[in-house]
């Protein structure tokens, strides 16, 4: 197929890896596929291009909030950039990864007329899917259970799953393994891109006052911020607690497959964890758009694959005897993680072909 004559995608992305990493994956599918492949992100796309990946991309100005003339005037400056790429670049179809980075771009494509397809990665539809979703092809969603869609645009919800990374899809083949007495426990500790505080000042005081042969056995592998590593560092040396710490894991496949324990917030990496079969401590973010990292947790807590607990409810002294009893209890963390993989979808992308085909 020459050049000129392929389909043209242009996806629109940013915000966050939760939204950046499932895009760039369909991205390098579609490729493969013959198709032409345009991602258009915020700044912050920038800290996840890769040249390897050989994606033609646009950076364009976004804007968070329409309240501020800062924001406006990003936003506005970034519509225009959008409809500058959409008239030379022309487009057959443009998809929405959804976040407040997608609303330039999104607008623009709506005013020349292009068929629209939104990708929504929570179980509460984000504010700007929900605003394009009256204009939109299809919603595509990863959970079966979806909120916040105006009941006109039910009828275009498409159930396909996630696009994870390969790296994160060989996990796949994975089956829980508790480790033996000659081998510590892993915990991975994955607090988001910001590295969340209440993860390094509060969760982490759980580890103070544990039983000795408990403490003796982990291995905590966690990701904090900057401004919080030393005081982490501290506590774990105080508490002869083997231990890694980063700002951000390269290899964070490996440090999925290697962990018995995953804590973490509950956005779209969740699906990562349960494709490598991992039970889960969800604790879901509370600064985040209609409560939405609270459903999706909710999901995956009522399939008894994670345990959910909320940051305003948290208390140290009553969560470290259940986590203890979790810890000690091997066979109810083998069935949380056979339960996290019936939530897996390893097909994502074939889903996605087929909805953009009946589009196109």
């Amino acid at each position: 197929m020459k050049e000129d004559t392929k389909i043209k995608i242009a996806i629109s992305t940013g915000g966050s890896g939760g939204h950046i990493f499932p895009a760039k994956t369909l991205a390098k599918f579609l490729k493969k596929h013959g198709y032409k492949v345009f991602i258009i992100g915020d700044e912050k796309y920038k800290n996840y291009i890769d040249s390897k990946d050989q994606i033609e991309h646009k950076i364009i100005k976004t804007g968070k909030s329409l309240k501020s003339f800062y924001g406006l005037r990003e936003i506005i400056f970034g519509f225009f950039q959008s409809l500058f790429f959409l008239m030379k670049n022309k487009p057959d179809l443009v998809i929405g990864f959804g976040s407040y980075a997608t609303f330039p771009f999104l607008s623009a494509s709506l005013l020349l007329e292009k068929k629209i397809l939104l990708h929504e990665q929570n179980s509460y539809v984000g504010k700007v899917n929900h605003l394009f979703g009256r204009f939109a092809k299809a919603i595509m969603t990863v959970y079966h259970e979806m909120y916040g869609v105006r009941f006109k645009d039910a009828d275009k919800i498409k159930f396909v799953g996630n696009p994870v990374r390969d790296e994160i899809k060989k996990l796949s083949e994975l089956e829980y393994s508790y480790p033996k007495k000659t081998e510590k426990f892993n915990i991975l500790i994955l607090a988001g891109s910001g590295g969340a505080t209440f993860f390094s000042k509060e969760f982490t005081k759980v580890f103070k006052d544990l039983p000795k042969e408990i403490l003796e056995k982990l291995h905590i592998v966690q990701q904090c911020r900057e401004a919080d590593i030393e005081l982490v560092r501290d506590l774990y040396k105080k508490i002869n607690v083997k231990f890694e710490l980063k700002t951000f894991f390269k290899d964070v496949d490996k440090k999925i497959k290697d962990a018995h324990l995953i804590v973490a917030r509950s956005g779209s990496s969740i699906f990562e964890f349960a494709i490598a079969s991992k039970p889960m401590i969800l604790i879901p973010s509370p600064n985040v758009t209609n409560d939405h990292q609270m459903k999706n947790a909710k999901q995956f807590a009522d399939m008894q694959s994670a345990m959910l607990v909320l940051e305003k409810d948290f208390d140290v002294d009553n969560f470290r005897s259940d986590f203890v009893k979790l810890i000690r209890d091997k066979d109810k963390l083998k069935d949380m993680a056979n339960n996290a993989k019936t939530m897996a979808v390893l097909n994502a992308e074939e889903n996605i072909l087929k909805v953009i085909k009946s589009t196109i």
